[in-house]
């Protein structure tokens, strides 16, 4: 289909927010600790990014990865609720 009409990108490194940053586990973290972290809280504030996916941690896809999952989660908190 050829290249797209236009795109956009981000200066990461020049975000005030991000500024660069990412996260990384400790030496010696389990899976156990990367699943407490994207735990729900209280049932109702859901977790998602680049630090709460075991298989792909610290990278764009460790963040789709989670985002799926905690998509999943809150559709199935809504159904169960009958939203």
């Amino acid at each position: 289909p050829g290249p797209p009409p236009r795109c956009a990108h981000t200066d990461w490194r020049a975000d005030p927010f991000a500024r660069g940053a990412y996260s990384y586990w400790r030496v010696g973290a389990a899976d156990d600790d990367v699943d407490a972290a994207a735990k729900p809280h209280a049932s109702r504030v859901f977790f998602a990014g680049e630090h709460a996916s075991v298989e792909y941690q610290g990278s764009a896809c460790g963040a789709l990865d989670s985002a799926l999952r905690t998509a999943r989660d809150v559709v199935d908190l809504l159904r169960r609720e009958g939203a």
